[in-house]
């Protein structure tokens, strides 16, 4: 047994059964034993592969987007571009490599990252050596100016709580011990008085709830930053706009598994539930955009072309790699339409393309 795995069974004996999202919190981020903590996930020799991985085009095309979005907001002469959840780097440094073309907004730029996870934190350093980043622990702590920000699969790993309801009754689903010890998922009822359920979620009899107070306060902080100082939010990650059934997923060698197996070394998901998060953007006083797919979003901002023009002297087989590069970036079966894209802005600014608000 797992060092972690006693940890976490100690813990539930002493104290009782583990909501998800502390459950979470112990398997993703213990100092010592914790996934991200201690090792690097993404890549082929990994547990994950991320769209900036797959191609350095993706990157490019969200260089772009932030380019056009500093354009959209006025060119401000110096602004904070706030990377969440990094990965190795990979994302921020195909974008700086892109966007070298347009010196003022480079010269603009302040780079941050934002990064819980000191293995990361030291691969980024490493990828990054030539791109000036700085990383912030703390997201209140950013200094008063506009932001964009952008996250590629961060909010999908925030831990979360879920909720359901059974014969009107609202039930939690935590982790608990059989009468072997071994750890499970069972149902607890909930206090409807805690007013742990919102009435915006519509909990209604059959369906899913996840919530994360993490997500939330993210949010919050961050969307209270974009209404004082104007800017902009770019949210990539698997979801979906209602979010009304169970998403957790354990993910192990790029394959998904047992989301209670081996504790600290699967790698722990759940798809984002964007209602949601358009929701707490509104009761922020910020402006969310209408939710469209990777495939759309890529291909307004001209995947297609990018990799024609990518291909054009390329032999054979590595135009056949490319294309399949492409395919499971926009592939409907693959990442096309999983993968959603919404755009937060501060109020009383024009559009940025290719969203509408």
């Amino acid at each position: 047994m797992s060092e972690l795995k006693k940890i976490i069974i100690e813990s539930i004996e002493k104290n009782g059964p583990l909501p998800i999202n502390k459950y979470m919190e112990t398997c993703l981020y213990h100092p010592e034993f914790g996934y991200y903590m201690k090792k690097n996930p993404i890549g082929k020799q990994g547990d994950f592969i991320t769209s900036p991985e797959i191609s350095q085009v993706f990157g490019e095309l969200v260089g772009i987007w932030l380019v056009n979005a500093w354009k959209t907001l006025g060119e401000p002469e110096s602004f904070n571009l706030l990377e969440l959840g990094p990965g190795k780097g990979t994302l921020i440094k195909d974008i700086w490599r892109s966007t070298m073309v347009f010196p003022e907004f480079q010269n603009a730029a302040e780079l941050l990252l934002f990064e819980k996870s000191n293995v990361l934190r030291k691969l980024q350093s490493h990828n990054l050596r030539k791109v000036p980043v700085e990383w912030v622990n703390d997201l209140e702590s950013i200094t008063k100016k506009p932001m964009i920000c952008f996250s590629n699969e961060f909010f999908d790993a925030l831990p979360i709580r879920q909720f359901t309801m059974k014969n009107q009754t609202v039930l939690e689903k935590k982790v608990s011990l059989n009468k072997n010890k071994e750890i499970q998922f069972e149902f607890f009822e909930v206090n409807r008085d805690c007013k742990i359920i919102t009435e915006e979620n519509n909990l209604t009899e059959g369906t899913t709830i996840e919530r994360s107070d993490l997500q939330f306060e993210i949010l919050k902080c961050l969307c209270e930053k974009l209404k004082d100082n104007r800017g902009c939010l770019l949210i990539i990650d698997y979801g979906s706009e209602l979010g009304q059934v169970d998403t957790l997923q354990g993910m192990h060698k790029n394959k998904y598994c047992d989301f209670l197996a081996n504790p600290g070394e699967v790698d722990l998901t759940s798809h984002v539930n964007f209602g949601l998060i358009s929701d707490y953007a509104k009761s922020f006083k910020t402006k969310p955009s209408k939710l469209i797919t990777q495939k759309i979003f890529l291909t307004k901002m001209g995947v297609f072309e990018r990799f024609k023009k990518l291909t054009d002297s390329l032999n054979e087989n590595e135009k056949n790699y490319q294309t399949k590069t492409l395919n499971r970036l926009v592939s409907k079966d693959q990442m096309g339409n999983l993968i959603k894209v919404l755009a937060i802005q501060s109020n009383n600014e024009p559009d940025i393309y290719p969203f509408s608000f």
